[in-house]
């Protein structure tokens, strides 16, 4: 098995990009829900809150769903980070 970095390579960048700003329109959101689904990260109970974030962006307040959001990612990759050291 590869190390969650390359593994989730892809994901990890979205969500670096989330967290920093760079990239959180409804589609870049939307990506990165999809690439999440597709990982084996989806069917991890660490990552449900993670799950709910991504689906339930923009369903309601910007500011706080980008929050939550934000929350989530920064967490996913605490995790991932310290399960490659």
């Amino acid at each position: 098995m590869s190390p969650p970095s390359i593994q989730y390579r892809e994901l990890i960048e979205a969500m670096e990009a989330f967290v920093s700003g760079s990239r959180r329109s409804r589609d870049d959101v939307r990506h990165m829900e999809g690439l999440f689904a597709t990982s084996p990260l989806d069917e991890d109970e660490r990552f449900s809150d993670l799950q709910s974030a991504l689906a339930l962006f923009g369903a309601g307040e910007r500011e706080h769903d980008e929050r939550m959001l934000a929350s989530e990612c920064r967490y996913t990759l605490r995790l991932l980070h310290e399960n490659t050291a």
